[in-house]
């Protein structure tokens, strides 16, 4: 994205809701005590952020959340603009400076490395930095121009290297933490307010933490009186049919589903690509580059650019949802006006880009919206199996197989299936919307009768889905013949596909139910699966930024979910009963949420996870299984607020760090994110692994020896305590130790004073003894050594079973066994 400048919006309408949203800021606050209608309120500000100040991405978060963002130490700047804003009244022109007035520990210590103290020469960058960062002088402005457009001025560069012009940065090795600033903005009139913020920096923002969209619909009307669903969905895309004769459509949302609240507000959404001759329909009503000034076709100049919001997702203080019509908003000031667009809006695909910020300051991923405008007239197929030639519109709008309406589709086109049972398979390869009029249960898909030769063109499937922007709704599909063993649905031998979705029906079949690979943005929503008790429902494999949305997974089958180098998916509201393995299966996958899932009577793994990591389950049961959550090897959970009833084991193979949210699959992993005097939490299970520790810590099970089992190989000890350095005070609790070149070993010329060794089992090394403690000649005390308190605190083993061998080792006495 290149740069654009920012104008800020001065909205004078709606003053009641403007009054509501001011009273919702968490960050602005205003300096007298009473606030008059015209002292300047900022609401609704963005900023957005560029390693180069060509492309340019958002901050995460409003000023009303406080702003997010993450560095990278080998990125030498960041810098920082405003994207845009909004306020209740103008600004008089001029620089507004910001100064900082909190900040994390450590931050004088980290200019103090770069030469800024109290004893800079004066007059050189340091000493000027000095005073910023002392918040006696700004360390930006906020520039306000002549027409309102404003900008972030970096403190530094304009008050000690005298440039007006250069935006507002920070270096990539920034101290991370929590800064505020805050400064003094003036209207037009004279009136005055104080702006308080705050900017979090930090290194890494987890994808649990931002916002995921299950689901966006809307809805249309041409008299805002009367209301019709719009057909599509906001994976798929929408398909509108359009009348050049009716003046105008209106749109609004009829119901979404995020997996958090919202920050009140304004979430724009800009145009990001149209089809051809959209811009010479524009041209034709005066908006184009020559547009004057203030006029409302240079703003719509600025929309159809993208530099400027199409329409606004809003998000009042109940959290309902509306769709804001970005012209009537920015440029007239109607915040309650609903996005609307002309009639003889050219036809074609339009798409749209934008994010949505939580209550907590973090930004979506980017969201894209798609609208595909349609001639009323052709826009809609119809299909009846009681169709035939004497039908009207035979051939052209009615059909009587589903295959032969999609071949004479266009992008876009929806076609309405009337109920009956269609026998045919056959391939999507076009951008369509596919509904049934009654639903799943009177409209069903089958390959029954279907032949080797017909399946095979159709890679296996009943229905495969071979295009972008297909959307499949309210039908059953069954898949039954044996001909060719293979998926219900998906898009088998057709990669690199995006945007597909499977909505609201019933997938039944001998085999996998659905299957896709190697494709982006897949939505499977409101859909139940029946297959054999040795298939799986639905297999994904390496598919990016995928939803799965309510859905029923309670029939008898091998895995509910297969889910294989996926990244970016959300898995919430789904049903998962009676599986033979597992009901949900993560290998090699990142970035993956699954909330408020069911997992009942999964004979193996409720939910297995492995070679993943940044994967989080929250809000979700786990009921009657063997195991609810296991950990596999190399992988990263977060697990919170669930809820265990009924399971041989709540959670299996599982590290975490005292009461932390984050799990870990290796025990060494933890001990090596642990602080000093942590304790280290292991769930039960078998750990093939040679732990080193090397600080003071606890190592616990969470139940007893019996059940947490960690056994090493022989190219080390099982436990070695303090073979790189002294370590005192730890302590090993309820642990089986086995296997290793010794089980357990301390360090030859290290002190382990105080370790302790309760209610374990340490028994068969594979070479050496069962413990061996190794001080040597260690001294850690004044007096010359006799062999009589080799340590501090002594060694203590407590309850603890010894089976192998147990030697001491202190020079000149030697080896001791014991």
């Amino acid at each position: 994205m290149t740069h654009k400048k920012s104008k800020t919006r001065m909205l004078r309408r709606s003053s009641g809701i403007i009054g509501c949203l001011i009273a919702c800021i968490v960050f602005l606050t205003l300096t007298s005590n009473t606030v008059s209608a015209e002292e300047p309120v900022f609401f609704n500000i963005k900023l957005q952020q560029s390693v180069d100040q060509v492309n340019w991405s958002a901050v995460n978060g409003v000023v009303e959340t406080g702003f997010t963002m993450t560095l990278d130490p080998t990125v030498a700047w960041y810098y920082l603009d405003v994207k845009y804003v909004d306020t209740n009244v103008p600004l008089s022109e001029g620089f507004y400076g910001f100064n900082l007035t909190s900040h994390p520990p450590g931050f004088f210590e980290y200019w103090e490395e770069r030469g800024v103290n109290e004893s800079s020469p004066p007059g050189s960058w340091q000493a000027h930095m000095w005073q910023i960062i002392n918040g006696n002088t700004p360390i930006f402005y906020l520039h306000v121009e002549a027409d309102q457009e404003m900008h972030l001025i970096d403190g530094l560069m304009r008050d000690w290297g005298g440039d007006d012009t250069a935006f507002f940065r920070v270096n990539g090795d920034y101290l991370l933490g929590q800064y505020s600033y805050n400064g003094t903005v003036v209207s037009e009139d004279g009136n005055s307010s104080t702006v308080v913020f705050s900017m979090d920096f930090r290194s890494q923002i987890w994808y649990r933490e931002r916002v995921k969209v299950g689901d966006v619909s809307l809805k249309q009307s041409n008299d805002q009186i009367s209301w019709s669903r719009v057909y599509g969905s906001l994976c798929a895309g929408f398909s509108i049919p359009v009348n050049a004769s009716e003046a105008q459509y209106y749109f609004d949302v009829r119901d979404a589903s995020f997996d958090r609240n919202l920050s009140q507000g304004f979430h724009g959404f800009y145009l990001s690509s149209y089809p051809p001759g959209y811009l010479a329909y524009w041209d034709s009503k005066g908006v184009n580059a020559s547009a004057s000034p203030g006029t409302w076709q240079a703003h719509m100049w600025r929309i159809i650019n993208g530099s400027a919001p199409a329409f606004y997702l809003h998000v009042d203080e109940n959290q309902k949802y509306s769709l804001i019509d970005g012209l009537l908003k920015d440029y007239y000031g109607y915040l309650e006006a609903v996005y609307r667009f002309n009639g003889d809006t050219p036809l074609g695909e339009y798409s749209y880009t934008g994010r949505v910020t939580s209550e907590e300051g973090l930004d979506s991923n980017m969201i894209h919206m798609f609208f595909t405008l349609l001639n009323e007239s052709t826009g809609v197929l119809w299909v009846d199996d009681n169709y035939d030639s004497s039908t009207p519109g035979w051939g052209v709008t009615h059909f009587n197989r589903i295959a032969a309406a999609v071949n004479a589709s266009v992008n876009g086109t929806i076609i309405m299936v009337q109920p009956g049972t269609y026998e045919e398979v056959f391939t999507i390869n076009k951008p369509v919307v596919l509904c049934s009029v009654w639903g799943a249960l009177s409209t069903i898909i089958t390959d029954e009768d279907a032949t080797y030769s017909e399946l095979s063109s159709t890679a296996g499937h009943t229905v495969q889905i071979a295009s972008d922007h297909v959307l499949v709704e309210n039908f059953t599909i069954e898949r039954f013949e044996s001909v060719v063993l293979f998926a219900a649905t998906g898009n088998h031998d057709a990669p690199n596909i995006s945007h597909v979705e499977i909505r609201g029906c019933r997938i039944h079949s001998f085999f996998d139910c659905m299957y896709f690979s190697e494709m982006d943005n897949l939505s499977i929503i409101s859909t139940s699966f029946t297959a054999q008790y040795d298939d799986t429902p639905i297999v994904l494999t390496n598919v990016t930024g995928f939803v799965l949305l309510q859905n029923d997974l309670s029939s008898y089958n091998f895995n509910g979910v297969s889910l294989t180098g996926c990244r970016m998916g959300y898995v919430d509201e789904l049903e998962i009963v009676y599986k033979r393995h597992s009901g949900v299966m993560v290998y090699n996958c990142s970035n993956l949420s699954v909330a408020e899932t069911v997992f009942s009577n999964v004979d193996e793994n409720a939910l297995y996870v492995t070679f993943s990591s940044d994967v989080d389950v929250k809000n979700s049961e786990f009921t009657g299984n063997y195991y609810g959550v296991t950990l596999g090897v190399n992988t990263t959970l977060f697990v919170e607020n669930n809820s265990y009833s009924g399971n041989d084991r709540d959670i299996n193979h599982a590290v975490r760090i005292n009461d932390q949210k984050l799990y870990y699959s290796e025990i060494q992993r933890a001990v090596d994110n642990a602080e000093e005097k942590a304790y280290i939490n292991i769930y039960p299970g078998n750990y093939s692994e040679n732990l080193r520790v090397n600080k003071t810590l606890t190592l616990q099970a969470v139940t007893d020896a019996s059940e947490t089992i960690i056994n090493g190989s022989d190219v080390a000890s099982t436990l070695f305590v303090a073979n790189d350095s002294d370590v005192k005070d730890v302590v090993v609790e309820r642990l089986t130790i086995t296997g290793g070149h010794h089980c357990l070993r301390t360090g030859r010329h290290r002190s382990v004073s105080g370790l302790t060794v309760r209610d374990c089992v340490i028994r068969n090394p594979v070479e050496g003894v069962a413990v061996y403690v190794d001080p040597h000649n260690y001294t850690d005390a004044s007096s010359p050594r006799n062999g009589t308190y080799i340590f501090v605190k002594p060694v203590v083993f407590i309850n603890t079973i010894i089976e192998g061998g147990f030697l001491y080792q202190y020079w000149p006495h030697e080896v001791y066994p014991v």
